[in-house]
């Protein structure tokens, strides 16, 4: 039975026809029977957007409104920079064998403390707030097992009194060469280090001396340069480490053979990098003179100077005495 009203109206409906009632409008429908059930003739309209819409026109809301948002977008905008935010992770033990690596990496990764191997230098590390963790934990793995000892534990294991004074020197010179490479290593653009020694061989003759020598072989990370600077720096290192050892005596090579170290005497010029230095900026020197003197009367730009200094790198001793005759 169709029904037809202009308001909302919800009527119990029994499976049973009852007597004909009139509703709101005038429109007639059927009475209930004793099992009733409710029927919506029409939906009722959600109060939750009206109820919503009534408090964003409040005075009180609508001046909070703008506070109310810029919060919202703080909070939305700190939420992303966490979430998108790296945890910086630090270097255990650089420089640490592949073998002990892969194993310190298991026991990490089993510990849950979230291991990475760095892409640029290949070390393992760790993130830093967990830092000391890791290396507590390592150091209880004993691990890493191939690091480099310090020079007491050298000197000290395998120690008799029927020791030979030859395997005494050899040992000190190992473990000085161990101290040395563990020093230089500290260097950021240096991978590894390895440092041969040659000890000096004292006499009561001078013709029979020997002076101590060194040689440095250095591993630099892929894509990084050690500097003239740095080579400067080694080379200094291990001569004032090293007894009767001077540092034109200090050679320093790469893992590509690249002599890194430069003759101290040019061949060329038979002078040294000193002394060439000294040349070219006197050079510099007088050409800049030169040019400042004839610019005012030629011109500017209307003057090309080159000067090529001869210069007397010499030394003389000269030793006299003097007597006073009187």
């Amino acid at each position: 039975m169709a029904i037809s009203t202009a308001d909302t109206l919800t009527l119990p409906q029994t499976q049973n026809a009852g007597a004909p009632v009139l509703a709101a409008g005038g429109a007639a429908v059927m009475q209930a029977g004793p099992e009733a059930r409710p029927v919506t003739m029409a939906a009722t309209p959600a109060p939750l957007a009206a109820g919503l819409q009534d408090m964003l026109q409040q005075p009180a809301v609508r001046k909070a409104f703008p506070a109310i948002m810029a919060l919202i977008v703080l909070v939305i905008l700190g939420g992303i920079y966490v979430w998108v935010q790296e945890t910086p992770y630090r270097a255990i033990f650089p420089g640490m064998a592949e073998v002990d690596q892969h194993t310190a990496f298991e026991h990490l990764k089993a510990a849950n403390l979230s291991p990475r191997i760095d892409a640029s230098t290949g070390n393992l590390t760790v993130p830093a707030t967990r830092f000391h963790e890791a290396r507590i934990l390592l150091a209880s793995q004993g691990l890493p097992r191939n690091q480099n000892r310090g020079v007491l534990e050298s000197l000290k294991d395998q120690t008799a009194m029927t020791t030979s004074q030859f395997m005494e020197q050899a040992r000190y010179s190992a473990a000085i060469e161990q101290e040395l490479a563990k020093s230089i290593g500290q260097i950021d653009s240096i991978q590894s280090v390895r440092v041969h020694l040659a000890q000096a061989r004292q006499s009561a003759f001078i013709r029979d001396r020997v002076p101590a020598k060194a040689s440095v072989v250095v591993t630099p990370y892929g894509g990084r340069l050690i500097g003239a600077g740095q080579v400067q720096a080694i080379i200094h290192l291990v001569a004032s480490s090293v007894p009767y050892l001077s540092a034109e005596d200090v050679s320093v090579v790469d893992n590509l053979g690249n002599l890194l170290t430069k003759s101290p005497v040019d061949t060329a010029l038979g002078l040294t990098g000193a002394q060439m230095q000294i040349k070219q900026q006197s050079e510099e020197n007088y050409r800049n003179r030169i040019v400042q003197l004839l610019e005012p009367i030629v011109g500017e730009g209307n003057v090309r100077a080159q000067v090529d200094l001869t210069m007397n790198f010499s030394q003389v001793e000269t030793t006299s005495e003097d007597f006073d005759a009187t």
